[in-house]
């Protein structure tokens, strides 16, 4: 029966498109034993069909949590990435390809829960990002910020805590 799947599966004329990104906060300005928030996303996409991302984060630390449960981090695609640092990484995917961020339903990445340990196994399902295409976020950066949102009440953007660089991995 595997057998038949697997000449199933090499059957199928969908392609596979795959990205991952490498998290860590690049703040120079922080102590050596701080690590902050590390960890890596992978980004899966069947062509025609949204895009999944799944990830195994770690803020270093035991965290106090919202009401006692959870840490809530917002994951965000953004612009650019700049290497050595997360300041400056231009704006929130999907308005730098036409989109409105707030304005819309549909988020790119949306919100990790950290536990108590610190840990967060994360997923986001249908992102409506693309890894292929003219609006492909490879290239792009990841922003992890200190809380459930990007941007706080004033609309002033909530500190990013860790980000890294989308980057493909390969094509089948």
């Amino acid at each position: 029966m595997l057998s038949a799947q697997l000449a199933w599966a090499q059957d199928d004329p969908k392609v596979m498109h795959y990205a991952k990104c490498e998290l860590s906060n690049q703040d120079p300005s922080m102590d050596s034993d701080d690590v902050g928030i590390e960890g890596t996303l992978l980004f899966v996409q069947e062509e025609d069909d949204d895009l999944d991302v799944y990830g195994i984060l770690d803020n270093g630390d035991n965290i106090t949590p919202n009401k006692g449960k959870f840490e809530l981090n917002y994951l965000a695609v953004r612009e650019i990435y700049n290497f050595n640092t997360c300041q400056e990484m231009g704006r929130f995917w999907p308005e730098f390809i036409g989109f409105d961020v707030m304005g819309s339903d549909e988020c790119a990445l949306g919100a990790a829960k950290f536990d108590k340990m610190g840990d967060a196994i994360w997923k986001n399902k249908g992102s409506p990002a693309s890894i292929y295409g003219d609006a492909s976020i490879i290239g792009r950066g990841v922003s992890v910020h200190g809380c459930k949102t990007p941007l706080d009440e004033s609309g002033a953007e909530i500190p990013v805590e860790a980000c890294c660089q989308i980057e493909p991995i390969s094509e089948e």
